[in-house]
């Protein structure tokens, strides 16, 4: 069977197309093709019957072509939206990050400012971590007692 749908030129109805085979052993394409209507029919040979379904032929190319045409845009579009989106939370990410190490950067400013002794709250002499060699010492003690304690 036609995978073309060929159409009558007298009632625009649907119309079947075949090839006339001759007692003789050749063929003559396309004085030997035929358009029969359904409906009302029409019957339409060689050549003109080979230009009317020529029409539809290039027409069904045509509307393949645009349908693959759109299909193709779709996908293009659907790739553009799935690499935006990937892009926009890859950006938000991001963001996120800078704002975490923003924050993480200003809390270290705040707790540089103060004694590393984790019972002292005084803010620290300059050039040193601790507020002064007391806190230091607890410090070393407080290690030296966990390591004892590890063992």
């Amino acid at each position: 069977m036609n995978k073309l749908k060929v159409k009558c030129p007298k009632c625009n109805d649907n119309a079947r197309f075949y090839r006339q085979r001759n007692r003789k052993a050749g063929s003559d394409f396309p004085n030997d093709l035929i358009l029969e209507c359904y409906t009302c029919g029409f019957r339409s040979y060689s050549k003109v019957a080979f230009a009317t379904i020529e029409k539809y032929r290039i027409a069904e190319e045509e509307r393949q072509l645009a349908i693959s045409a759109e299909l193709k845009i779709k996908k293009a579009k659907e790739t553009k939206r799935i690499n935006l989106e990937a892009k926009l939370a890859k950006e938000a990410k991001r963001v996120a990050k800078v704002k975490k190490l923003s924050e993480e950067r200003e809390i270290a400013k705040i707790l540089a400012e103060y004694c590393k002794w984790k019972e002292c709250d005084k803010s620290r002499r300059i050039n040193s971590i601790y507020c002064s060699t007391t806190c230091s010492n607890k410090n070393a003690r407080d290690r030296y007692n966990k390591r004892l304690a590890a063992v």
